[in-house]
């Protein structure tokens, strides 16, 4: 039976901008044997271009349309609902262009929408501005809900941590469009154009990757070489099919054959 992936990046193929050997040499196997793939990340700081380019620099020969970004998937989201729509961004220049390349235009006044992906470059002024938005009536929207990201450092502030503090003095809650949530992966499996049946989530949360594999009705896999354990899978209690400590141990033909 052909299956396909939906492959997280940060933590499953990649650390900060070092390769994580295992997810590239199952990347590539892929792309030798012609597996069908998509890589779905809840990064919104790079356009789906850059982040193919970021991929292809660690050595994963891959194309822009071989990417989904939750920045790409909530800019494509708003455009359909609001053509020209005024965006106030909270984040990184790539969730900017990717909401220009949508039609939306990016501006800080008087917007219809906040959105907030992870900001390197957060500041007081940032969080004031979108607070006054947010309470002013613009709709709070997050590419991602991940409090944390993993990096060479250790687990540092994610997007989530930014939407947590405007929620909080807002009194606000975002609607959020990355995962766990149906939108990123219905966009994704159409893309991947395979039965739901088929298709293997790859992924390093237990609350984004694996909770939004289950609601969507896909199969998961979590590698434990991003932000969850071993013992954070034993306490988990959502459905979890398969757990490795390096994706060396998976077969890519079929994943539920280990090596």
């Amino acid at each position: 039976m052909p299956v396909g992936y939906l492959i997280d990046i940060d933590g499953v193929v990649r650390v900060d901008d070092r390769p994580i050997p295992s997810g590239v040499r199952f990347v590539t196997n892929l792309l030798g044997d012609g597996v069908p793939f998509l890589f779905l990340t809840n990064n919104a700081t790079k356009t789906v271009g850059d982040t193919a380019r970021m991929l292809r620099s660690l050595g994963m020969p891959v194309e822009p349309r071989q990417v989904v970004t939750s920045g790409e998937v909530t800019a494509s989201l708003l455009a359909s609902r609001n053509p020209d729509a005024r965006v106030m961004v909270i984040g990184e220049r790539g969730l900017s262009d990717t909401c220009e390349a949508h039609g939306l235009v990016v501006s800080d006044a008087e917007p219809d929408y906040v959105v907030v992906g992870l900001d390197y470059h957060l500041t007081y002024d940032k969080l004031r501005r979108a607070c006054l938005a947010i309470r002013a009536g613009a709709s709070f929207v997050a590419t991602n809900p991940d409090k944390t990201f993993p990096s060479v450092d250790g687990i540092i502030p994610g997007a989530g941590a930014i939407t947590a503090a405007l929620e909080a003095c807002t009194g606000v809650a975002p609607r959020v469009i990355g995962k766990p949530h149906a939108e990123i992966f219905s966009h994704a499996v159409k893309l991947l154009g395979i039965p739901k049946r088929d298709v293997f989530v790859i992924g390093d949360r237990l609350d984004t990757d694996i909770a939004g594999a289950a609601a969507a009705g896909l199969h998961s896999i979590l590698v434990t070489t991003g932000i969850a354990s071993r013992k954070d899978a034993a306490a988990y209690e959502g459905p979890l099919d398969i757990i490795v400590s390096s994706l060396d141990e998976l077969s890519w033909s079929n994943p539920h054959d280990r090596r």
